[in-house]
């Protein structure tokens, strides 16, 4: 600690972020945007204070001396690691084996709230302007295109309040039961079946981004496994778990 002459101090710190660590700044997608923060507490002097620290690669000049340091995490390691909590906090219910392959996946209902609340206010909005149309004398085809459009608002505002997904690995197979209200249909997916398995993102809601895991059959078609996940890395992670399974079971049935 270095005590300058304002009557401050100066306190050196060192960290190593993991080497797939985002640089400070807008990601790909322009709703996410990338912020690196230091924080001190000093509990015994009542300091608590954050700084936004410029995170960007670059590459270090032959004339620094870079001292070997321990190896640290990617943000990827760190996301497969803590994978189930990650999905908890998604609530997302998830099941391994001791392998690490996939078991059980459940997404409830009501797992976006926000983005359900944000759906609810819009929709409201357009439901009201939709009877505002209804009764002044507004060309026919706006009125039928804008009460249209506010029924599949409604439709998909249904669809996330009450729909949920059960994913059950099995050994030559995965089963996807779907649950809307009372209703419910189910499909199974040999593993002859299956291609690979991908995440890609699903939709972007005011400043929130969400990607979807899929599986991909032989025929180039995809069905959606787990979505609502806000993280690609968390999305990634699992998509790389998916590709265990398959992979193990490609190994045992050779052999």
């Amino acid at each position: 600690m270095e005590a300058d002459g304002a009557g401050g101090f100066g306190l050196p710190v060192s960290f190593t972020l993991p080497p797939d660590a985002p640089e400070s700044g807008c990601a790909d997608f322009i709703s996410t945007r990338h912020e690196w923060k230091l924080t001190l507490t000093i509990p015994a002097l009542g300091i608590k204070s954050s700084f936004e620290i410029p995170v960007f690669f670059h590459q270090v000049p032959p004339t620094i001396r870079v001292d070997a340091s321990p190896t640290v995490a990617s943000m990827f390691e760190v996301a497969s690691g803590d994978l189930q909590t990650l999905l908890q906090n998604r609530k997302i219910r998830s099941e391994f084996d001791e392998a690490g392959l996939p078991v059980l996946l459940v997404c409830p209902p009501v797992r976006l709230i926000g983005f359900l609340v944000f759906l609810t206010v819009f929709n409201a909005l357009w439901t009201g302007i939709c009877f505002f149309l209804m009764s002044r004398q507004t060309p026919v085809a706006l009125r039928v295109i804008w009460c249209c459009v506010g029924a599949l608002l409604w439709l998909l505002w249904g669809w996330n309040a009450l729909h949920k997904r059960t994913v059950r690995f099995h050994s030559s197979n995965v089963k996807v039961l779907n649950e809307l209200g009372p209703v419910c249909w189910a499909r199974s997916f040999k593993r002859s079946e299956i291609s690979g398995f991908g995440s890609e993102v699903q939709m972007t809601s005011n400043s929130s981004t969400f990607h979807r895991v899929y599986l991909e059959t032989l025929s180039g078609k995809k069905k959606t496994l787990v979505d609502g996940i806000d993280e690609s890395l968390t999305a990634e992670a699992l998509t790389a778990r998916f590709g265990l399974w398959l992979g193990s079971n490609t190994v045992s049935s050779s052999s």
